[in-house]
């Protein structure tokens, strides 16, 4: 699965917005690798999977 991410607002740029994870990675793992990248991660409540989906899964959807 390829994920792409984009700043808004005033947040930073991230030095690595894009990366690549197998379709069996748990979503808990972007959000680490953006945590690692920002020092922080904030999910706005409108989507916000579980941190044990697969990223398969959401994918799919």
């Amino acid at each position: 699965v390829r994920l792409q991410f984009r700043a808004v607002n005033n947040a930073p740029i991230l030095k690595q917005p894009e990366f690549k994870l197998s379709r069996q990675a748990l979503f808990h793992v972007v959000v680490h690798n953006l945590r690692k990248q920002l020092g922080f991660a904030f999910l706005q409540s409108a989507f916000a999977p579980a941190p044990d989906e697969v990223l398969g899964n959401l994918y799919d959807v």
